[in-house]
């Protein structure tokens, strides 16, 4: 039997892993491997969310290896069609961010906040790659592109976006922008401008309704908050919680329309705020 030739072939690749997995093995759950076997497991769960409004039935290619995932999605050779593949890629990754961040680990005493939520970076952009899932191979130029994405200097909690991928698609980039399910990293002390996904925007439009939306966002300030009490003593950490804190407000503050729902519900905005004069 003759095998077809390995080809390179044109692909939107995401290349993820847990943020300070180190530290989660070695110092936060150095007796209780249990904890990290689950962390571990839901971060591979995750990779396969997917939401009700994606164009077509979504199923990237994924290699795994340790803490690390590599997503691929095959690449049409007709631009609309790349289009919707790259949307559905960035919507799925951001969905697998929120998702994480509602992980509680197992802890031998007891339930920790501190242990809560799994933090994940990475790149994604868009190129010539080989993915072969089942042999669990993959490699090529795109690869070490988002690679090098994911270890930029000093990165936040954040899929960074290739710029030249921006660019390639520019119509669709301004919808997502748009929507607030992509953003230029501005405002923040360690903020450089780059393009990211962006999960700490509101999902005010999701079929489950507004009560599961604001529930989620409580939980994600009570997060937050705990990290930076955590580590407010250690400043490369306290700044990265920082940055997500303050994405997590503004995002909120912004949504004029969100506000009036809370009203409505007899809720409060402060509920949902993370302070950051801790």
């Amino acid at each position: 039997m003759v095998e077809e030739p390995v080809e390179y072939k044109d692909a939107c690749i995401s290349f993820i892993d847990i943020q300070g997995f180190k530290d989660l093995v070695v110092t936060q759950h150095s007796d209780n491997p249990q904890a990290v076997y689950e962390i571990l497991k839901v971060f591979k769960k995750a990779q396969y969310m997917s939401t009700d409004d994606f164009y077509f039935k979504y199923e990237p290619e994924i290699v795994n290896f340790s803490d690390s995932i590599v997503r691929g999605a095959l690449l049409a050779e007709q631009n609309q069609e790349a289009d919707v593949e790259i949307v559905n890629e960035i919507r799925s990754v951001r969905l697998m961010q929120q998702e994480l961040l509602k992980h509680i680990s197992g802890n031998s005493q007891g339930f920790r906040l501190e242990d809560a939520g799994v933090f994940i970076r990475g790149g994604m952009t868009s190129g010539k790659t080989v993915i072969i899932p089942e042999e669990n191979i993959v490699f090529g130029p795109t690869m070490i592109k988002a690679v090098d994405l994911e270890e930029i200097e000093g990165s936040s909690f954040r899929i960074v976006l290739d710029e030249e991928m921006i660019a390639s698609y520019p119509a669709t980039m301004a919808m997502l922008e748009r929507d607030k399910i992509i953003a230029r990293d501005e405002g923040s002390k360690i903020s450089d401008g780059l393009w990211f996904i962006n999960y700490w925007s509101v999902n005010k439009n999701r079929r489950y309704g507004f009560f599961v939306e604001y529930e989620r966002l409580e939980k994600v300030k009570t997060l937050l908050q705990a990290k930076l009490t955590l580590y407010s003593g250690v400043e490369k950490l306290y700044l990265k919680y920082l940055w997500a804190a303050e994405k997590h407000n503004a995002a909120i503050l912004e949504e004029t329309i969100f506000h009036m729902a809370i009203e409505e519900a007899d809720l409060t905005l402060d509920r949902l705020i993370v302070r950051l004069d801790t």
